[in-house]
């Protein structure tokens, strides 16, 4: 359990999905019910990062087998529970920090929650993680945070200073080093990572 954050929350995570196996992260399950029609879930199924609940977004094409990804998210939880809004990046640059990512990179996944489909808070995060075949793949290094410097909790960060903004747009720093570190550490843990046989239901603040 989190605890149920609310307002802005910031998470992350590595994912390395299979070629058929179904990997990711289902929100308030135990509230609302798993697989229900408005249960939340982000998924991999295979090359695709999908949106369920309720209703799909499927974005095609997305990952490679055996290849490890960085995905960074923003829920927004409305106070009303009436107008909540989940964002998604898949290897995005985080290098110059919240608001250029916010203001310059197009999330691949956009999606409104209406209808109190999450309630006020988020109570749970699940790990999804099946295959009929083989293993799903693995998923490591989850991250949550509803604090004011959530994006630097989850991404290691922090709010570049001007000059840093400088040599970041002309090329002059590595941006990524934040994120080959994280998919590093996940391609030397995997034989320890959450798998096809791991636990079903886990979250890290």
């Amino acid at each position: 359990s989190t605890g149920g954050l609310t307002g802005d929350i910031w998470m992350s995570w590595l994912m390395a999905p299979s070629a058929d196996g179904r990997l990711g992260l289902n929100f308030n399950g135990s509230v609302k019910g798993f697989g229900g029609a408005d249960n939340v879930r982000v998924i991999a199924v295979g090359s695709s990062f999908n949106v369920y609940g309720p209703g799909t977004n499927s974005a095609t094409g997305v990952f490679t087998a055996g290849d490890t990804y960085l995905i960074l998210g923003l829920l927004q939880m409305d106070a009303a529970g009436t107008d909540d809004r989940l964002r998604l990046w898949v290897d995005p640059n985080v290098g110059l920090g919240e608001v250029d990512l916010l203001a310059n990179q197009t999330p691949l996944h956009d999606r409104v929650l209406d209808n109190n489909i999450m309630g006020t808070s988020l109570e749970t995060v699940g790990i999804v993680a099946y295959s009929a075949t083989s293993n799903p793949g693995y998923l490591d290094s989850l991250r949550l945070s509803n604090d004011s410097d959530g994006f630097t909790a989850v991404t290691g960060v922090p709010v570049p200073e001007p000059s840093t903004l400088a040599l970041l747009a002309a090329g002059g720093l590595v941006a990524m080093a934040g994120r080959q570190r994280r998919k590093a550490a996940l391609a030397a843990a995997t034989a320890g990572g959450v798998a096809g046989g791991g636990p079903l239901s886990s979250t890290e603040e």
